[in-house]
């Protein structure tokens, strides 16, 4: 592993690392108003799903059938949930 970057690509990094955390837990406080607890942690766990999906597709990464089946079961759950509050507003 190359360590040797540069003070800038370092730099860059760790604004990069900052403002995405940073932007993600203030999106998590504002989805709060709006949405359950629960449908909040459900929908957060779409993240790993789609840097998994990212993974596949830009780097050429191969992952097992249990992973696909996670990512398929999150995103099955997060349909429901979406499903669960479309019929609630609907009645």
């Amino acid at each position: 592993m190359d360590m040797g970057k540069s003070v800038e690509v370092w730099g860059l990094l760790g604004l990069m690392s900052v403002t995405t955390n940073f932007l993600a837990y203030i999106f998590l406080a504002l989805s709060l108003k709006c949405i359950t607890q629960v449908q909040s942690a459900v929908v957060g766990n779409i993240e790993p799903v789609l840097g998994t999906l990212w993974v596949w597709l830009f780097f050429d990464e191969n992952f097992r059938a249990i992973g696909w089946g996670g990512c398929t079961l999150i995103m099955g759950a997060v349909f429901l949930l979406t499903l669960e509050k479309g019929t609630r507003r609907s009645s």
